[in-house]
């Protein structure tokens, strides 16, 4: 997750666009569905 995460900063800092707004919603969704895998399943 951490190269997507450095694509998102990297096209943010180039100018904001839909598509750039589009993945950082992609990719902080992944990593939240990440975080939720790690979790413990009772």
């Amino acid at each position: 997750m951490t190269y997507y995460r450095a694509l998102v900063e990297a096209f943010t800092n180039a100018g904001p666009s839909p598509l750039v707004q589009e993945l950082e919603r992609v990719v902080s969704e992944s990593e939240r569905l990440a975080l939720d895998q790690k979790k413990p399943q009772n």
